[in-house]
């Protein structure tokens, strides 16, 4: 279990977390077209805990890996994230996982030109954090 600690060094108004801290809990490989793995986590954000199940380690192109958000089906089946969350908090979750399949040896490091995190959408927050060289 490895632990990422996210400190917001920028000025904190009312009501913004100062600090957050993102453990992974677990990372089970799985073997599916795109996806190899399964990631859960805990954020603690000023010592309020939030777990977070069904995180997706998928490959994203040849030499690529990215990290998603748990989905759901909504009544149309299309596919939905299941939690939205700034940039702030699923940044240092993407970091979090990736270090752990680093470690674990399920993806590798990428070099500062191949890896990417990903920004949020208009409409809708991107489900794709990162995406590492695997």
């Amino acid at each position: 279990m490895s632990a990422f600690d996210a400190q917001n060094r920028a000025q904190s108004g009312p009501g913004q977390p100062s600090s957050s801290t993102v453990t992974v809990l677990s990372v089970t490989p799985a073997r599916a077209e795109k996806l190899f793995a399964f990631a859960s986590i805990e954020i603690d954000i000023d010592g309020v805990q939030i777990g977070v199940h069904g995180i997706r380690a998928m490959h994203a192109g040849p030499e690529a890996a990215a990290i998603e958000l748990p989905k759901y089906r909504d009544g149309d089946g299309l596919w939905r994230p299941a939690i939205t969350l700034p940039e702030e908090i699923y940044i240092p979750i993407a970091r979090a996982v990736l270090d752990e399949l680093v470690e674990r040896g399920l993806t590798a490091r990428p070099g500062v030109a191949q890896s990417r995190v990903a920004g949020a959408e208009c409409q809708e927050r991107r489900h794709v954090f990162s995406a590492w060289k695997r």
